[in-house]
């Protein structure tokens, strides 16, 4: 018994050891988020709005002006497709975004 229970002391002493960092034995901070070296998490700030500005910006998407934001088989919505479909493939891709192909 006594044996067993020294046995485990030892296992708890050398495991809770094991656990520390090794910035406490080497005095070495190792900065692996932002804001590590001036002690404190540093907040970059966003674009304001910029979840619908961005798209109109870099891709020309403007809110409810898409064929999915229209009555399906309405001529609002046949006018959106066809201008949606013409753009797209202007970049080399189909109605759907998937890439066109040679058919060399």
């Amino acid at each position: 018994m006594r044996k067993t229970l020294l046995t485990l002391s030892i296992a708890v002493v050398l495991g809770g050891c094991s656990s520390m960092p090794m910035s406490v034995y080497t005095g070495q901070r190792d900065c692996g988020y932002i804001g590590c070296e001036s002690g404190g998490l540093t907040v970059i700030p966003h674009e304001e709005y910029s979840a619908s500005t961005q798209a109109r910006r870099w891709y020309g998407w403007e809110w409810g002006k898409t064929s999915s934001a229209m009555k399906r088989g309405s001529p609002e919505w046949r006018e959106a497709k066809k201008n949606e479909c013409a753009k797209l493939a202007s970049y080399g891709l189909d109605c759907m975004g998937r890439p066109l192909y040679n058919q060399n």
